[in-house]
């Protein structure tokens, strides 16, 4: 692994359902990377071997997830990787299928780190919303030092609204505004030399939220980050799995990475043809 580089990949696992393609991947690029960010990860914390298999939507549209994602992540890179994982609740899963009920099951997120990074510190922060149904999010974050720099990194799995899939509303225009709020106060707080905030943020390249997150508000005195969807001409952040991949008029978009001025960005890569879930793994080496 490069003493000055850092390499960082974000990634959304779809709820585990190709687990053979996600493993194949994982320990291609793992000799490369120092964090894993992972959305959509399951977790169930009963002993099943083989672990239950649940159909969560139509068997025709979609293939079914696995519940013990966070295991078999353990598996993947136990070897090289501590980790956190936080979901901001569980619940019980149906199988549309069988009938089955899977009490308990977590969906959160999960960050892996390399054994031999230079950790400072590390935590969770919630994204929580009063007088509304939207469910409650968490943002990652971990701020270590290589190379002499000292750098915040932070990820996070944007709300998801089923009436508005990817498009403006009063919470994410909020959640954009508190994830700013975090990287500032981590920057302030560690005297942080450089900030790299990606996931899947549930949000169209077009909307007020996610130009909020990139530059701030109007008159507001603090960074204005780079937006490498937008500064690599990235079309499509999505793969082959996705139900509306290249449907015209569709957005494309979902997953971001931005970055500090400050970023030297070595280099910025969208898996569109990885094949273990309907979003594009991104991956950024920089210093």
């Amino acid at each position: 692994m490069n003493n000055t580089l850092s390499g960082i990949v974000f990634y959304n696992l779809w709820g585990h359902r190709y687990p053979g393609h996600l493993q194949r991947y994982l320990k291609k690029l793992a000799p490369t990377t120092d964090i894993f960010c992972f959305t959509e990860v399951t977790d169930y914390d009963r002993e099943s071997v083989p672990a239950p298999i649940v159909h969560m939507g139509d068997p025709k549209k979609e293939p079914p997830a696995r519940v013990d994602g966070l295991r078999r992540l353990e598996q993947s890179l136990y070897k090289d990787y501590f980790w956190s994982y936080h979901s901001p609740q569980t619940r019980d899963w149906r199988c549309q299928v069988t009938g089955n009920v899977y009490q308990g099951v977590g969906f959160g997120s999960a960050l892996f780190y390399h054994d031999n990074l230079d950790v400072i510190d590390m935590g969770n922060e919630p994204i929580q919303f009063e007088n509304t149904d939207v469910s409650a999010r968490v943002m990652q974050w971990i701020v270590y030092q290589k190379g002499g720099q000292r750098y915040v990194v932070g990820h996070l799995h944007g709300i998801w609204i089923p009436t508005n899939t990817k498009g403006d509303a009063p919470e994410r225009y909020w959640q954009s505004q508190k994830v700013r709020e975090v990287l500032q106060q981590l920057k302030e707080k560690f005297q942080a030399d450089k900030i790299v905030f990606g996931g899947d943020l549930n949000l169209a390249l077009e909307t007020l939220a996610l130009k909020t997150l990139v530059e701030g508000d109007e008159g507001e005195d603090s960074i204005t980050y780079r937006n490498l969807i937008v500064e690599y001409g990235v079309k499509n952040t999505r793969t082959q799995h996705y139900r509306k991949f290249e449907e015209t008029g569709a957005s494309q978009h979902a997953d971001y990475v931005i970055v500090s001025p400050s970023v030297q960005v070595h280099s910025f890569t969208v898996g569109n043809d990885v094949p273990a879930s309907d979003h594009a793994p991104l991956r950024i080496e920089f210093r």
